[in-house]
């Protein structure tokens, strides 16, 4: 249903897979997991477009989607901090300039941090992390955020999760029974928990229905 777009320009340029909706909506970034753009981040962009979501999944990793968890930590560790930022605002602005003013993020795990990350240096009206989230100045933080905890996570602890989210006004968070990491990921068949993921899914959309319309 989508296509690959080029947004930005010169070295912050990036690719990204981009699903219209029809006629034009609000428009949401999709931040993907360690793993990178894996098939799972694109259907959920189709998925999104067909809620009228214009929907855009910057590809991080440029091509590249890690095998394990050891290369995708590899990837992950490559990448240029600074660099990445500067990209995805570039992709905030090139959404709101090129589609719908209103421009929302959805982050999973390393792209929930992310998500987080750019939301206090560009203007994002909503966002929502998956088992993710870095750490905002809760003075200054005003930004609706949704956030989907799952309840057995080593990698992110329920707790550090709902700490992080009490910490900042007005976030809402979800913790999903049962499930772990990746609960959402289709592409990760050992912790993808379809009745969760479709749950959350179900509460990204109302969510950012409510917020970005």
């Amino acid at each position: 249903m989508g296509e690959t777009t080029r947004y930005g320009g010169g070295r912050h340029s990036g690719t990204g897979y981009l699903a219209p909706s029809q006629p034009v909506g609000p428009c949401v970034l999709v931040l993907h997991e360690f793993f990178g753009m894996t098939p799972s981040f694109t259907r959920l962009a189709d998925r999104l477009s067909a809620a009228r979501f214009t929907a855009l999944v910057p590809d991080l990793y440029e091509g590249a989607i890690a095998a394990g968890v050891d290369e995708a930590r590899a990837l992950a560790g490559s990448l240029d901090g600074e660099r990445t930022l500067t990209i995805l605002a570039e992709a905030v602005e090139h959404m709101r300039t090129n589609w719908h003013p209103r421009v929302g993020i959805i982050g999973f795990s390393l792209g929930a941090m992310l998500a987080v990350e750019v939301a206090q240096r560009t203007e994002v009206d909503a966002v929502v992390a998956y088992y993710g989230l870095s750490e905002a100045d809760a003075a200054s933080w005003d930004i609706p955020l949704l956030v989907h905890a799952a309840e057995s996570d080593e990698w992110e602890p329920v707790a550090e999760l709902r700490a992080a989210a009490t910490a900042l006004p007005g976030a809402e968070l979800h913790v999903y029974p049962g499930t772990g990491h990746w609960f959402a990921n289709e592409d990760v068949a050992d912790a993808f928990a379809p009745d969760a993921a479709a749950l959350a899914l179900d509460r990204t959309v109302g969510f950012l229905t409510h917020h970005l319309s």
